[in-house]
């Protein structure tokens, strides 16, 4: 089955209210390789915009995300515009 084909079954699945589908997945960390699956029909801002609202919706997958962020590798002069931009560090 194509990424595409999978795609359309899950808009099927969810209904015509939903235009723009995300999905992503990974295997057990036992089995898993470098690869994970996405797929995708939607605009880079709407991705955006569904993992921030899952991630609002859903305190066990923010709590992960905040403990694991400073993994991450950012941008010094970014993260201070941003706190004074978004007005805080939360």
């Amino acid at each position: 089955m194509t990424n595409e084909e999978k795609i359309k079954e899950i808009k099927q699945i969810l209904g015509p209210e939903y235009e723009e589908v995300a999905i992503f997945a990974a295997k057990k960390s036992e089995i898993r390789d470098e690869r994970t699956n996405s797929l995708v029909d939607a605009d880079p801002g709407t991705v955006a915009a569904m993992i921030m609202n899952w991630l609002h919706t859903n305190p066990i997958a923010a709590s992960i995300v905040k403990a694991t962020i400073d993994t991450l590798e950012t941008d010094p002069t970014a993260d201070i515009l941003g706190q004074l931009l978004l007005g805080g560090k939360d």
